[in-house]
């Protein structure tokens, strides 16, 4: 085997050019050479063939390569073949699709030398032709599983969001009935004894209704924490909003009480229904009534009104506490920022509670605004559609973007 090797080793020395015939033939790589134009060949080897063309086609005086390559390509191509004659560089190398004589079509790689004059001028091109289909569908599948892997990476994201906000408004709404039922709770520890039972009756239906609302904000965060991100489930239907902000005064009472704080009520029961979520509505009231009563001073007064404005449901809470200033206004409806003024008896402030009635407000296609000079109170206004009543409305989870 060694003395045939060796036979063979010293015929490649005697004939290099069949070992380099013999190699190009079995090589994916095309070997060629241009004139000074770029278009015409004057040499191309033999194993042009693998792109289905024989080489004798590229002698041809009619043969124009250019209409080989890709319709998508060629501009393209055309274009940086002129500027790297045009210019100085002698190597340049270029990617293109190339359509077989089948009109299979191939991914080529070229790269070319040009030989330049003294003076810069191209005088021909030499350079190779390399096939690479196979990388390149190669790219396009790694391209692919990166597009995946990024889209898995954004919607992980969006979710681990979405339940960071969940966590948020559940902490926030949960925590002011919560507050509202303590402070009933030791009020009638304190006092039950001396109380009539009308009023304690009443005060332990406060209790009731404080704890349904928190059972409510907790099974409609579970209906829609089912739908992926878009939670909590709302649905839209006719609701009084009066009874809404009866219970809801009832809660607060216990609140205001603590800084002599007078919650005054004009909300008549024949103002329209509006479109929206009755659960949605009343952490709406919680907070901004909550909030009326957390900025206002001891001894002033909590306005709350409800009306109808054309084809709106109206709810105005006005307090008397220190206004907002032009600064604060920007930054309204912001999560997690909280503005120059400060609750009034030491209660804390965590900046969710605005963000959270803003995403509320949105979700059901209401408005939500305030109106405040500072030094002389705030007015939130909200507004929902007046429900149509004799139409069905919707029944399904609509999406709550980060309470921002």
């Amino acid at each position: 085997m060694r003395e045939k090797g060796d036979d063979l080793w010293r015929q490649d020395l005697e004939h290099p050019y069949n070992a380099i015939q013999l190699v190009l033939e079995h090589s994916p790589t095309v070997f060629f050479v241009r004139d000074e134009t770029d278009n015409v060949f004057t040499f191309v080897s033999d194993n042009v063939n693998i792109f289905g063309y024989k080489p004798k086609a590229f002698y041809s005086p009619k043969f124009d390569f250019n209409a080989l390559i890709h319709a998508d390509d060629r501009e393209r191509i055309a274009s940086e073949r002129r500027r790297s004659l045009a210019g100085k560089a002698k190597k340049y190398s270029l990617e293109y699709r190339l359509l077989s004589k089948t009109d299979n079509v191939q991914w080529i790689e070229e790269k070319g030398y040009i030989d330049r004059s003294p003076d810069g001028v191209a005088l021909l091109t030499r350079g190779v032709l390399i096939d690479c289909t196979e990388r390149k569908h190669a790219e396009q599948i790694l391209h692919g599983l990166v597009s995946e892997l990024k889209s898995s990476i954004a919607e992980t994201e969006t979710l681990h969001r979405a339940k960071t906000d969940l966590i948020h408004i559940l902490a926030h709404d949960l925590k002011n009935p919560l507050s509202a039922v303590m402070l009933m709770v030791d009020l009638l520890l304190k006092k039950h004894v001396d109380m009539p039972v009308e009023a304690v009756n009443k005060r332990l239906s406060n209790i009731k209704d404080a704890l349904l609302r928190m059972r409510d904000i907790i099974d409609n965060v579970l209906v829609g924490s089912s739908h992926y991100v878009q939670f909590p489930h709302l649905n839209l239907e006719p609701v009084g909003l009066a009874n809404c902000i009866e219970s809801v005064v009832s809660s607060c009472e216990s609140l205001a009480a603590a800084k002599r704080i007078r919650l005054v009520v004009d909300a008549d029961k024949r103002v329209p229904k509006a479109k929206c979520d009755r659960v949605a509505a009343l952490q709406i009231l919680e907070n901004l009534i909550s909030n009326a009563v957390k900025f206002s001073p001891f001894d002033s007064e909590v306005h709350i009104r409800l009306s109808a404005v054309g084809e709106f449901v109206r709810i105005s809470v006005c307090d008397q506490g220190p206004g907002l200033s032009d600064d604060d206004k920007q930054k309204l409806f912001q999560k997690f920022v909280k503005l120059s003024a400060k609750p009034t008896g030491g209660e804390s402030s965590t900046g969710v509670g605005l963000s959270i009635v803003k995403s509320y407000v949105d979700a059901m296609n209401g408005r939500v605004w305030c109106e405040s000079k500072l030094g002389n109170g705030a007015t939130f206004i909200v507004e929902f559609p007046i429900a149509n009543e004799s139409v069905p409305l919707e029944s399904a989870p609509q999406r709550i973007e980060n309470a921002s």
